[in-house]
């Protein structure tokens, strides 16, 4: 090497801390945003959930609800089986936090060779281990969970550690792949509980206000529209006393209104979580990539800078609006 080129490199290692290394810091707090918004979004559901439960129960003791067709029974074992589907998203997007947070961390350190390959795999033992121990499971939770970490478990069987990082990531991929096609299907099946309570949440809101007291009472209102539209004739009843009879309608449609728009904004946020879940796979490959672009010393690079994933970072905002909106309408 000339001097001129070695005097180029160590100033470059003077303006890096001399240590550069590749930087994936970005990509693990990404996956991190992502998973912290689906954790939110599941606690939000599982929590609308409890509430449409908690009504059937009262309609039920006050007779307003078809016990025939819609018992608070039929509701609590669709809310726990969310609850029980929302245990498994949450195990599998936290073993890619941590997964994700383990590579980051050996690239920072320096270390993309084998002994960095022994270190993920290691890594991978622990979460495979560690993921969902710390929180007492219900036995159907248990099962779930363990579905979607033995898509990680099943790479500690499979792999040898590789002669560097990028090598092993990539024969994670298979793995990975795997781990989002079994959060999606988690969440496709939140997706149908979802639907199925679509279907049947404007009869029981119908049943909570009577529907012969919403006829009435839009009667009333239609009354009103007609003088607001300058038909007054043939409307005997005043104003005021036609603005208290339709309130109840009111009341009605704006609870229908927002019920239906709550389910539509939670069947969107579960699309956009199923999309992100593919998105976290995709940067997965970009990451491993990444490293054999700009692992070692070619972190130098003036093209080596921050490996950012910006496409994750916008889906982890894509499900965090998702959430925020369906949340407007609890």
């Amino acid at each position: 090497m000339s001097a001129r080129g070695l005097a180029f490199v160590i100033s470059l290692l003077f303006l890096t801390g001399c240590a550069a290394t590749p930087d994936l810091a970005a990509w693990a707090e990404n996956s991190a945003a992502l998973a912290t918004g689906v954790a939110e979004q599941n606690t939000s559901a599982t929590a609308k959930f409890d509430e449409i439960v908690s009504e059937i129960k009262i309609g039920e003791d006050e007779n307003w609800v078809p016990t025939k067709s819609y018992k608070t029974s039929d509701f609590a074992n669709r809310r726990d089986n969310y609850k029980i589907y929302a245990e498994a998203i949450n195990a599998g997007m936290g073993a890619m936090v941590q997964y994700a947070q383990a590579v980051s961390n050996l690239a920072a350190a320096g270390e993309t060779g084998k002994e960095a390959s022994e270190s993920l795999m290691k890594s991978v033992k622990s979460i495979v281990d560690t993921v969902g121990v710390a929180i007492p499971l219900a036995p159907a939770a248990v099962t779930a969970v363990t579905e979607v970490i033995d898509t990680l478990a099943d790479a500690l069987t499979r792999m040898q550690a590789q002669d560097t990082l990028a090598k092993t990531m990539s024969e994670m991929q298979p793995h990975i792949d795997a781990l989002s096609r079994k959060i999606k299907k988690y969440v496709s099946l939140q997706k149908n509980i979802v639907t199925s309570i679509r279907a049947v949440r404007g009869l029981i809101i119908q049943g909570k206000y009577g529907p012969k007291r919403i006829s009435a009472s839009k009667t009333a209102y239609g009354k009103l529209e007609k003088i607001a539209a300058g038909g007054a004739h043939g409307v005997a009843e005043p104003p005021d006393q036609l603005e208290r009879d339709s309130a109840h309608y009111r009341k009605y449609v704006k609870e229908l209104s927002a019920e239906t728009a709550w389910l539509e904004a939670q069947k969107n946020a579960l699309d956009e979580l199923a999309a992100a879940s593919s998105e976290w796979t995709k940067s997965h490959g970009q990451a491993a990539d990444y490293l054999v672009k700009c692992g070692g010393t070619r972190s130098l690079k003036p093209s080596c800078g921050q490996f950012t994933a910006a496409n994750l970072k916008k889906f982890a905002g894509r499900v965090q609006n998702a959430m925020e909106f369906a949340k407007k309408h609890f």
